[in-house]
């Protein structure tokens, strides 16, 4: 019984380097899941003044947000081996291409409109792909291109713009002006991207490179519909150049469950030039609906704010 047991372990030992020493392309290596993104932080939207943060119906209505969804020019491939090696260039010719709403799954739209795209699939315990992780060997992977002109708000300027993807099924490249800006795996989580220096006056142009499945799709096997895309949200949001990154907030309930300490972590980053330094205060102030104004309180960082971050608490 030894002796059976052992010789597995011995066959997977000698398998690991063979594996390690192929190249693998990104969407097939466990080692990348993403590129130049920004750390994960709660989704916080700036509005220039409290009273507007307070009165708008929806976060979307603040003049630090553009809205990039809508109809962009899409173009279906069969597998990543025929991605054109210019399609996110400005000088690529888009205008046969088909148009496809954003945020959607392009295999939702192509089945209601009888386009010839991948058709949605459905299972539950079986990988719709042979399992041969993380390889993903099938015939078919289909791969979305997108394309998006836009110009941004002349209030944009001299303010940090951060590219922000809500939602996009299972990988996603991002090209923007003809520069690649970074990748990210993870379907379900966002991904955001700093790119104030790569946009410019007037018409800029996005691309996006979305492929089906990914060495990230074996972890992501559920019983669901497999559908790929950008599937939620994408817009531009404008900081200034010091501004509040990440907000926690945690409230710990008494033994009685009747009073809660409310206890609030904020992470403060600045994006000025090396050693400048910028004035700054924090406040938060807590509302209740019974009530305009509950309770107010100016936070103290525990640090200095020097080009990176500070953090604070209460």
């Amino acid at each position: 019984m030894n002796k059976r047991l052992i010789l597995p372990l011995f066959l997977t030992i000698l398998r690991l380097p063979i594996l390690q020493a192929q190249t693998l392309p990104d969407w097939e290596d466990p080692q990348v899941i993403s590129q130049h993104t920004e750390k994960p932080h709660a989704n916080l939207i700036p509005f220039p003044t409290e009273q507007q943060a307070l009165n708008a119906p929806d976060w979307r209505t603040s003049p630090t947000v553009k809205l990039l969804n809508g109809s962009w020019k899409f173009k279906w491939l069969k597998h990543p081996r025929l991605i054109p090696a210019d399609f996110y260039q400005p000088t690529t010719n888009d205008q046969n291409w088909d148009n496809l709403p954003v945020p959607s799954n392009w295999q939702v739209v192509g089945a209601r409109e009888g386009r010839p795209y991948d058709r949605p699939i459905f299972t539950n315990i079986k990988h719709p792909f042979p399992a041969t992780p993380p390889r993903i060997t099938s015939d078919t992977n289909s791969v979305g291109l997108y394309r998006l002109r836009f110009t941004i708000p002349a209030s944009f300027q001299d303010r940090e713009v951060f590219l922000h993807f809500a939602g996009v099924q299972s990988t996603c490249r991002v090209y923007l002006n003809g520069q690649p800006v970074g990748y990210h795996e993870d379907s379900m989580t966002p991904a955001e991207l700093l790119v104030t220096d790569k946009l410019k006056t007037g018409e800029n142009l996005l691309a996006v490179e979305v492929i089906n499945w990914s060495d990230g799709s074996y972890l992501e096997d559920q019983d669901f519909w497999r559908i790929s895309g950008i599937f939620r949200d994408v817009f531009l949001v404008a900081t200034p150049k010091t501004y509040l990154r990440d907000l926690t907030i945690v409230t710990d309930l008494d033994d009685q469950y009747r009073d809660a300490s409310l206890k609030l972590t904020a992470s403060v980053r600045n994006l000025s030039p090396t050693g400048t330094q910028t004035p700054y205060r924090l406040r938060f102030t807590l509302y209740d609906p019974s009530e305009p104004l509950f309770f107010q309180r100016q936070l103290t960082p525990k640090m200095p704010l020097i080009p990176a971050r500070s953090l604070f608490s209460a």
